[in-house]
């Protein structure tokens, strides 16, 4: 069985303490710069989660919510806009249509990306975050930590 709960990336010396309605953060990964990627049990939308986690960090935040490992829904929350991608599109519409209707993909979600990688002071290569998202990574939480990794390393 895989994976079900949230990859997140957010500036935030102490994930725990965020009081985002997750269980404990595990697989951290310090990204520099206060930033960090991890894991948590928990399940909801990711945009939701998203949205709460810039407010209380007062950050553009990531969160994805991964299915069974299979794939994400990424949620990108910064100065105010959510912007939603799938990973692994074409395993996502294994579960069923999605819930969220603006889910973007392709040149969309790259341009997406790159827009709040830069409102939180990145600077990333649209080429390289084109080739994080279409990773052929085994695991989604692991693809995902890439994307973030890429958007903020």
């Amino acid at each position: 069985m895989g994976f079900f709960g949230f990859v997140v990336a957010a500036r935030t010396a102490d994930p725990d303490g965020l009081d985002a309605g997750l269980g404990p953060a595990f697989n951290t990964d310090d990204l520099g710069d206060g930033w960090q990627v991890f894991q948590a049990e928990g399940n909801g939308a990711a945009a939701r989660l998203a949205r709460a986690v810039a407010q209380r960090t007062g950050a553009p935040a990531l969160a994805a919510y991964v299915l069974d490992s299979d794939c994400a829904i990424l949620a990108a929350a910064a100065a105010g806009e959510t912007w939603q991608v799938a990973v692994r599109p074409e395993v996502l519409e294994d579960y069923g249509p999605p819930d969220e209707d603006d889910l973007l993909s392709g040149p969309e979600a790259v341009e997406a990306l790159v827009a709040w990688a830069q409102a939180a002071g990145f600077d990333p290569d649209p080429a390289a975050v084109e080739e994080a998202l279409d990773s052929d990574e085994t695991f989604a939480e692991f693809a995902v930590a890439e994307v973030a990794r890429t958007l903020i390393g």
